[in-house]
């Protein structure tokens, strides 16, 4: 019956209270006042016993809840944890994580089992030391590790309602080198590779190995560590649930930024006088570059802090320990759910290919930039002693390298290629979200969609495509 819960849990909530309160100050190991009840008699009705076990209950509920809520050393101070869970695996503070991957580019573009985890964790340490995150009083709790699984098919799992993928590397960040090499003999190969296939164009597919499955970058996740009683809040599961959110932040700002590099590669070409020539690779750039800061807008701003804020909100309002584990579960499930990793496994597959494809033309165009961007500097151009011949010289000097690499036919096919295959998924991840809205009348969906077509050009594409699929058998075979 519901009093014989009340009794087991307010037993559970005191074991949990006496056992965390005592290393704490001495007004921290009191319980509440119990308040005008007295004594407890024997009796024949049964309401007087319930009054009694009602108050017990509440008596040591709120015990435990407000030992969580205290900020240290009288408590454990579960809010400013949450927030800075937030700060790290939501990106709420982000300098840290931009010193990091300027830093750390080279280690995570490596195979996941041949990343060097020590240097990471020290590349991580001066990361967040050099940044607004400096300040937070639980960044020695963060550290970093390789996943061995893909978050597919930990998505895959929570959709089904299954359990996660098991981790080899809870326990000791440095034996996670041996742990990711074994797992992934169940991975497959790369998906950029599977999904951007470019028929008869010159890809460079030594380049994509870096945004394969198990690279550092898709594998590299942080972790926190927790001590009795905040595991019970922090369970291995939900901080599983944290490390999926981190990663796909993590890959979607490394497609970003390979996306800035190629921008910051065009900057070079603006003196040469090829704006027309090289419009076409600058306009899919350009629409890439949205498309991923849109995203990754729409999954910080408009997911993950309001969502963040409502959850910190509600502590307010609970009056267990078993309402916050509720409303944190509730909490991380919608965000899951609103970035489209859980229940929504086909926007999840067309949103991977869009990325993919976006990283691949990266790749691409940033090897191509640096393959015929130096060309021009030879020995008669270093002679030049005059800066302003000397410029002008290797000004010549490269636009006829570039107007060699567009009049080659592999260079325009590859840039409409890309073209073709971007505006198809993307087509398709559109179609997709009206479908979805449409039929189960979920807001975020809407925002998501007038976020990426915010000038209903996408749309208009497809009114006048009308039931038409797009070519997706040439992208993803």
């Amino acid at each position: 019956c519901a009093s014989q819960e009340k009794i087991v849990h307010a037993g559970k909530y005191l074991h949990v209270f006496f056992s965390a309160a005592s290393g704490k100050e001495s007004s921290a190991r009191q319980l509440p006042e119990p308040g005008h009840r007295g004594m407890l008699h024997y009796s024949r009705r049964r309401r007087d016993y319930v009054e009694a076990i009602d108050a017990a209950y509440r008596r040591a509920s709120a015990a435990l809840l407000g030992l969580f809520m205290r900020k240290s050393p009288e408590g454990l101070d579960l809010p400013g944890r949450l927030r800075s869970m937030r700060s790290f695996f939501f990106l709420a503070k982000g300098d840290w994580f931009g010193q990091l991957i300027d830093t750390a580019t080279l280690e995570l573009e490596q195979p996941a089992a041949e990343v060097p985890l020590a240097r990471l964790e020290g590349l991580l340490d001066l990361a967040v030391r050099g940044s607004s995150a400096a300040s937070d009083p639980y960044r020695e709790d963060i550290s970093c590790g390789m996943h061995s699984f893909r978050i597919e098919d930990a998505c895959s799992r929570m959709c089904r309602g299954q359990a996660l993928p098991a981790e080899n590397d809870d326990d000791d960040a440095g034996s996670s080198k041996g742990s990711v090499a074994g797992g992934f003999s169940e991975i497959g190969g790369s998906s950029v590779g599977r999904g951007t296939s470019m028929g008869g164009t010159a890809m460079a597919s030594a380049n994509l190995s870096h945004a394969g499955e198990n690279s550092g970058v898709r594998c590299f996740t942080l972790k926190y560590r927790t001590a009795w009683p905040l595991s019970i809040v922090f369970s291995r599961e939900l901080l599983l649930k944290y490390q999926v959110i981190f990663r796909h932040l993590l890959y979607c700002r490394y497609v970003e930024r390979k996306l800035v590099e190629v921008w910051a590669d065009h900057q070079y070409t603006k003196e040469l006088g090829l704006d027309t020539s090289l419009s076409p690779s600058y306009s899919l750039r350009q629409r890439m570059l949205h498309f991923c800061r849109d995203y990754i807008y729409y999954a910080t701003i408009e997911v993950l802090e309001p969502q963040s804020h409502s959850f910190l909100d509600s502590l307010g309002q609970v009056e267990t320990i078993d309402e916050v584990l509720m409303n944190h579960e509730r909490f991380l499930n919608t965000c899951l759910q609103e970035l489209l990793l859980t229940e929504r496994e086909g926007l999840y597959r067309h949103l991977s290919k869009v990325l993919s494809t976006c990283l691949t033309f990266a790749y691409n165009l940033h090897r191509f930039n640096h393959n015929f961007g130096d060309v021009g500097e030879d020995g008669k151009l270093r002679q030049i002693h005059n800066r302003a011949e000397g410029r002008m010289e290797r000004v010549r000097q490269s636009t006829q390298t570039y107007l060699a690499l567009l009049s080659q036919r592999h260079y325009s096919k590859m840039i409409s290629k890309f073209k073709d295959i971007f505006e198809s998924q993307l087509q398709g991840f559109l179609r997709q979200i009206q479908q979805e809205s449409t039929t189960r009348y979920d807001h975020f969906l809407s925002n998501l969609a007038t976020r990426l077509d915010y000038n209903d050009y996408y749309s208009s594409v497809l009114e006048s495509a009308g039931t038409a699929s797009p070519p997706e058998s040439d992208v993803t075979r």
